[in-house]
């Protein structure tokens, strides 16, 4: 009888290890989206899949996806919208930085940036998983 419940617990142990197994799988593939390295996957899943991100109005993954280094500003604005943020620096390698997302009460977030050269062309951008 023993045998029989020690046996019933591992088979119960092993079932709900396939099941959290399947949904971090599924979690994972139904975001591959926001992920842009290995480093998101890892901080998404220590945190439990914690979300606080929010986008400014307009803004989509599949339109952040469209923009390409040398695109104009005006460009920029017309696939996502205003964002939340525009800074302005004095740096050699951009001169402002626009953020597209942002997380209420340091919660972590997708952090979402566009940075641009001095001319107003987009230098790269940023997607990330930002632990706070």
């Amino acid at each position: 009888m023993e045998k029989q419940r020690l046996s019933y617990r591992k088979y119960l142990f092993l079932i709900m290890s396939i099941i959290i197994c399947l949904f971090w799988i599924i979690k994972v593939i139904g975001n591959w989206k926001y992920y842009d390295s290995a480093d998101d996957v890892f901080w998404h899943t220590l945190f439990l899949f914690e979300d606080a991100t929010i986008f400014s109005v307009g803004y989509s993954e599949e339109f952040f996806e469209r923009v390409q280094p040398q695109m104009r500003q005006s460009e920029v604005v017309n696939l996502l919208g205003e964002p939340f943020l525009k800074e302005t620096y004095k740096n050699k390698q951009y001169s402002e930085l626009w953020r597209y997302s942002k997380a209420p009460d340091n919660a972590n977030y997708w952090m979402r940036l566009i940075l641009f050269t001095e001319g107003g062309d987009v230098l790269r951008k940023t997607r990330k998983y930002t632990v706070d």
